[in-house]
């Protein structure tokens, strides 16, 4: 049994609050724990974890998963998510990286392309890469990240923030090509959470599974 002490778990709080997590994830997400990135990386090291596969059933803007992808060695990394469009968008980052950068480099940001982005996550089983990056066109361009809201600035562009004001290619691109060069300890799947983690457990290895409280409560 791995040893939660009262000790262990105020000297984790210290350090998480003492630190400054990097943003690592290329989307916004409402709720994202990338705050919590340093605790959940100390637990794993005071319970001796370093070689354990690090899981997370509920992925979204996987910003825990990420920051232990590129900050330690852990053996693998593995994110789920059932939303097909946040798992379109993983599998896109993981293997295909070239072909997603390209897409924001080359897209122009405007009602148009919002429109037909928008169109993608309402159509009958898009490919992959064109839902992957629908998802992330409007994760950039909508308010607070929310694929169903509305698009920053408003439809007729009159806000004092217009669509593109997070939509930083230079620097999106980047965090996808750190992500994907990685890409041989990351695995994506889109399962139900309860399915994935009785995969997990399946297989057997030593791993350090992440759920977030509330979802933790759905599964109970």
């Amino acid at each position: 049994m791995f040893n939660f002490s009262f000790e262990t778990l105020n000297w984790c709080l210290k350090s998480w609050q003492a630190s400054q997590v990097p943003f690592y994830s290329p989307l916004r997400y409402p709720g994202g724990k990338r705050k919590l990135a340093s605790f959940v990386l100390s637990l794993i090291e005071a319970n001796g974890l370093d070689q354990a596969v690090y899981v997370e059933p509920y992925a979204g803007g996987a910003a825990v998963a990420l920051h232990l992808l590129l900050e330690t060695n852990l053996p693998r990394v593995v994110i789920n998510d059932l939303d097909p469009s946040i798992y379109s968008f993983w599998i896109a980052v993981r293997d295909h990286p070239e072909e997603l950068c390209r897409r924001i480099s080359d897209v122009k940001v405007d009602m148009d392309e919002w429109q037909k982005q928008k169109a993608v996550q309402e159509a009958k089983n898009p490919c992959c890469i064109d839902l992957g990056f629908s998802t992330f066109f409007l994760n950039r361009t909508n308010r607070s990240g929310i694929l169903l809201a509305g698009v920053i600035g408003g439809k007729e562009q009159r806000g004092e923030w217009k669509m593109a004001a997070r939509f930083n290619r230079e620097m999106l691109i980047r965090r996808i090509e750190v992500i994907g060069a990685e890409a041989d300890r990351l695995e994506v799947r889109g399962l139900d959470a309860a399915v994935f983690v009785e995969e997990i457990v399946a297989e057997g290895e030593l791993a350090f599974l992440f759920l977030d409280p509330p979802y933790y409560r759905k599964m109970d």
